[in-house]
């Protein structure tokens, strides 16, 4: 897998220790409309360079949202323990300079049908520039369960009894200056972990389900929603980040 960037602008931050938003959505309209996100590559005019990978799991919905009237939802019955994602290519794609930390955030909500039996998790998962290495993933279980794990595969539970149906912010704060990964849930740090990362991709949607065997809850699929997504970049005092404002034509493959 490749990843290549285009850089065709650049512009400084301020040097003060306050988080600036590179990208933030809430899947509304006129930039999302209802429907299925596009297959890599992306077509920049469709559902605001949104694109996903391995197959149509990611849809626009209007069905559930946390604000306004829309959300991104998934849903899967078959691969079993096989990943998915989506994402948006940022300005900071390999650009961020290393003693900056990158923040991301989005609201997730796992359908009350889904079945612990057939385990799922649904979350964020943070890549490095070349799009190959995770940083960090944090995700909520169909069992109830918040896990993390952090790039240097170390796995955190970190709540347990977390309500189906209920919406939950989860943010992954990536500290390049001293390795270290912070995990939130609703705002309240519940871990930490460590990263060997020297530069940030992107933040995906992501979505992973579990087929046991024997498998207990045979045609009952895993479906979860996300809202109020956004990366945020936070200089340290007395350091200026350079970010990269253009075009990025990004492929991966995960398994």
């Amino acid at each position: 897998p490749m990843r290549s960037l285009c850089v065709v602008a650049a512009c400084g931050l301020a040097t003060l220790a306050q988080a600036g938003i590179v990208y933030q959505t809430s899947f509304e309209r006129p930039g999302h409309t209802v429907g299925v996100l596009p297959q890599f590559p992306p077509n920049p005019a469709v559902q605001d360079n949104w694109f996903q990978l391995d197959g149509n799991i990611f849809n626009v919905t209007n069905n559930v949202a946390r604000s306004g009237s829309q959300s991104v939802t998934a849903t899967t019955t078959n691969q079993p323990n096989a990943s998915r994602w989506a994402l948006r290519s940022t300005p900071l794609d390999g650009s961020l300079a290393q003693n900056n930390i990158i923040e991301s955030s989005v609201w997730v909500r796992l359908d009350p049908n889904d079945n612990a039996n057939r385990l799922s998790r649904a979350g964020l998962d943070i890549y490095d520039g070349s799009g190959v290495n995770s940083i960090a993933k944090l995700g909520i279980q169909s069992d109830g369960v918040l896990r993390a794990i952090d790039g240097v595969s170390s796995t955190f539970d970190l709540a347990t009894g977390l309500t189906l149906g209920e919406w939950y912010k989860l943010t992954i704060t990536v500290i390049f200056s001293t390795k270290k990964v912070q995990f939130s849930l609703n705002d309240n740090l519940l871990g930490f972990g460590g990263h060997t990362a020297s530069d940030f991709g992107d933040a995906d949607l992501w979505m992973i389900g579990f087929k046991p065997n024997p498998d207990t809850a045979p045609g009952i699929g895993h479906q979860a929603y996300w809202d109020d997504y956004s990366i945020a970049v936070i200089p340290t005092p007395g350091t200026l980040a350079l970010l990269g404002v253009g075009v990025l034509a990004a492929r991966r493959r995960r398994a």
